[in-house]
């Protein structure tokens, strides 16, 4: 049985559970004006490797500004709803 009891300098959490988020965003090129669709499940780092310049797809795009993000505790909606981004409808 999991201890679900709190410490008194803790949060009350069983800290062995892991979510892993995924989120669906959007960049635009200030430059260009382009938006660019992507998927991961590290946003912070992810959009950090665009703006400096280290995705092949987007380096020739910079500066780009993070317009959109959605966060989904399941790949699979995170992965489908990316596919409905890029499909323009």
């Amino acid at each position: 049985m999991v201890n679900c009891q709190p410490k008194a300098d803790q949060p009350w959490a069983d800290t062995r559970l892991k979510i892993i988020m995924h989120y669906v965003y959007v960049l635009k090129s200030e430059t260009t004006g382009v938006l660019y669709k992507g998927f991961t499940s590290d946003l912070k780092s992810r959009v950090k490797l665009h703006f400096d310049g280290k995705v092949k797809s987007t380096k020739s795009g910079r500066p780009w500004v993070l317009v959109y993000y959605e966060a989904f505790s399941s790949e699979y909606a995170a992965r489908g709803e990316e596919k409905f981004l890029k499909s323009g409808k």
